[in-house]
């Protein structure tokens, strides 16, 4: 009996196994024919490819981007011990894509201001925004943790504010943002808005926390909105992991900001990512609606690391909503919505 229990469970997991692997092959062919590649391995000389873009459309009508070049897939360095030592390691690039998304111009950024002087040292998850007349980009700084010949890592991640100077292709680092409470140890989607010459701080999102910038040079930041959300916010995929922030604020109409959140699914042992849009109030800063389906999901992501499909800006163009994703960690990718498409997926809290 307990031969038969075996086998058929064997049996049942290998079914589940097929017909996970049938349906993610399906959503690799639907999502390939509704997204388009950007950039990915070998582009610029990055074998490991690019991922996670910021974007942000330019006054001259271009779409400035800045993502992370890595000379090696950082999953290839963490499994080949003879790759360790490139473990996240690579550079910023920007790509300049004019409107009909073609690329003008790119380039690795070599310059770094005011960085520490650490070769260990990764600055990716780059975001953009513009404030007071400069490009601004808030990222991650982190530390890598080498054991000779056998692993690399990390347990820590910053997050700062830094300036792009397209001029001289440098990032200058500005520093990281002084908080009124202990932030942890790894910080991370950390996303900005500028309102009326006002910058806001979206430090988490449930709970929802906002903070204002009070002294720009300090960089130190106040908490004006600390409070608990609508229990469908708090869990919106029902998967029982942290929802994050995934995307800057971008003007939506006269009424909205929008945004985008995340949550991954890390039930089968991957993590498989979904995001939804949200709607924030210009008067009270508050969460009013989110889509009443993911806007993206992880399957049928390119890439060798399965369910990763990240969204990490987002544009106005005319009245579409342009997405730039970064998929498999390896690869530049953008995706249109139309406003009138968003209008009717809006679900009230």
């Amino acid at each position: 009996m307990n031969q038969i229990i075996r086998y058929y469970s064997r049996w049942y997991q290998n079914l589940i196994q097929i017909i996970r692997k049938t349906y993610y092959i399906l959503e690799y062919f639907k999502h390939c024919a509704t997204s388009n590649v950007i950039a990915g391995p070998g582009f610029l000389g990055f074998r490991g490819g690019l991922f996670n873009p910021g974007a942000a459309s330019m006054d001259n009508g271009d779409i400035l981007l800045l993502a992370k070049g890595q000379e090696c897939h950082w999953t290839d360095a963490v499994i080949k011990k003879n790759n360790y030592k490139l473990y996240l390691k690579g550079d910023p690039v920007v790509i300049a894509l004019d409107e009909n998304f073609k690329i003008k111009s790119s380039y690795p950024i070599k310059l770094l201001n005011n960085f520490p002087l650490q070769e260990d040292l990764a600055i990716e998850d780059f975001r953009i925004f513009c404030f007071k007349s400069k490009v601004w980009v808030n990222h991650a700084l982190i530390p890598i943790e080498r054991e000779i010949g056998q692993r690399a890592g990390y347990s820590e991640c910053t997050q700062v504010l830094s300036i792009l100077d397209a001029a001289d292709r440098s990032l200058t680092l500005a520093g990281s943002p002084k908080l009124d409470f202990k932030p942890k140890r790894k910080e991370k989607n950390w996303v900005y808005l500028e309102h009326k010459d006002d910058l806001y701080l979206f430090y988490s999102f449930s709970p929802y926390r906002i903070l204002k910038l009070v002294e720009t040079s300090t960089l130190t930041f106040s908490t004006v909105v600390n409070q608990s959300v609508d229990s469908r916010l708090s869990d919106i995929g029902g998967f029982g992991t942290m929802v994050s922030f995934s995307t800057n604020l971008i003007n939506y109409d006269d009424l909205y900001w929008l945004m985008v959140v995340h949550q991954v699914d890390a039930s089968n042992g991957s993590r498989l990512y979904y995001h939804w849009g949200v709607l924030i109030c210009k008067e009270n800063l508050k969460p009013i609606k989110i889509t009443s389906s993911p806007l993206f999901s992880g399957w049928g992501a390119r890439g060798g690391l399965k369910g990763i499909c990240y969204v990490m800006s987002v544009i106005i163009q005319n009245t579409d909503f342009v997405f730039f994703c970064g998929e498999g960690d390896e690869y530049l990718t953008r995706a249109i919505i139309t406003k009138a498409k968003l209008d009717k997926m809006w679900s009230a809290l």
